[in-house]
């Protein structure tokens, strides 16, 4: 691994600033296709959603089973732990 795989700083001398550059996102799964407008009723679970309760997450943590609002932890954050 490069220093340049990991979250970095990069100094920009035109703006006089420090720019953090997190080029390990790239490897988050593809989001970016464009869906269909959601039928009006929509399932209660979906099986195949990451975001659904009990579901395996992107990162491959598993969802615990929430019934209320739940706050996910970021599966690819721009900064990391040291080592990891």
């Amino acid at each position: 691994m490069s220093d340049f795989d990991g979250p970095h700083r990069r100094y920009n001398p035109l703006l006089d600033e420090w720019v953090l550059c997190s080029p390990h996102r790239l490897k988050r799964p593809w989001q970016g296709q464009v869906e269909p407008a959601p039928p009006e009723n929509r399932p209660q679970y979906d099986p195949t959603c990451y975001l659904c309760p009990g579901n395996q997450r992107a990162g491959s943590e598993r969802n615990p089973q929430y019934e209320r609002t739940f706050v996910f932890d970021n599966d690819f954050r721009p900064c990391c732990r040291v080592g990891t």
